[in-house]
C-alpha cells in the first residue's frame, strides 16, 4: 500500500471517531445553565402599590441524609451534629407564610427585606432552623420575563424573643437568581 493512501485511510479512520463522538444537535442550548424554578414564592397580598412588601407562601427543598454529612454538619452548641430537614440539599419539602417588608421603609436605595414567619410551626417546630441560600421563583405579569426571583442568603433562622416567630433577614428581589438552590 503506497504511503498517500494509509495517510488517506488513517485521516477518514479520525474522522470518523470524530464524528462518531459528536452530540446530535436537538435544538436545546446546552452551554446555557437550566434555571430551577421548582422553589417558589406565592404572593398573597400586597402591602403597597409599590416595592414588594407584602404576604407570601415560601415552599423550597432542603436537608440531605446523615450519611453525607457524616453526622456532623452542625455545631449545637455540645457538638457537631446532623438536623434532619436543615441546611444543604433537597431532601425535604418546605413552606412557610412569611410577611415581608422593607428594612428602611421608603428608602430606594435600601434593597434588603426582612421576613417574619406568620405560624409557629412553619418551616419548623424547633427553636432555629438552618436555612441555605435559596432563590424562589415567582409569577410576576408586570416583570419584562413574567417572573422575578425572592433571594433569601444563608442563614440560622432565630425566633423572636417576644413574637415567638422566625425572622428571614437581607431578602433581595432581583431579575435573575443569585443561588442555585443546592
Amino acid at each position: 500500500m503506497k504511503k498517500s493512501n494509509v495517510i488517506l485511510v488513517v485521516i477518514c479512520l479520525v474522522g470518523l471517531w470524530v464524528v462518531s463522538c459528536v452530540k446530535e444537535n436537538d435544538g436545546i442550548n446546552t452551554n446555557v445553565n437550566q434555571i430551577d424554578k421548582s422553589s417558589t414564592a406565592q404572593l398573597l397580598k400586597q402591602m403597597k402599590t409599590y416595592g414588594f412588601e407584602g404576604m407570601y407562601v415560601l415552599s423550597y427543598k432542603v436537608g440531605h441524609k446523615s450519611t453525607v454529612c457524616g453526622g456532623k454538619c452542625t455545631w449545637s452548641g455540645n457538638g457537631w451534629v446532623h438536623q434532619d430537614c436543615m441546611s444543604y440539599g433537597s431532601d425535604c419539602s418546605k413552606s412557610s407564610t412569611v410577611s415581608i417588608s422593607k428594612n428602611i421603609p421608603d428608602d430606594t436605595t435600601d434593597i434588603y427585606y426582612t421576613a417574619t414567619g406568620i405560624y409557629d410551626y412553619e418551616p419548623t417546630e424547633d427553636s432555629i432552623f438552618y436555612l441555605p441560600a435559596r432563590s424562589l421563583n415567582i409569577e410576576n405579569d408586570t416583570c419584562e420575563n413574567g417572573y422575578i426571583w425572592l433571594n433569601i442568603p444563608e442563614q440560622v433562622l432565630r425566633r423572636n424573643e417576644v413574637s415567638n416567630q422566625f425572622i428571614y433577614n437581607e431578602i433581595s428581589f432581583t431579575a435573575e437568581p443569585l443561588f442555585e438552590n443546592e
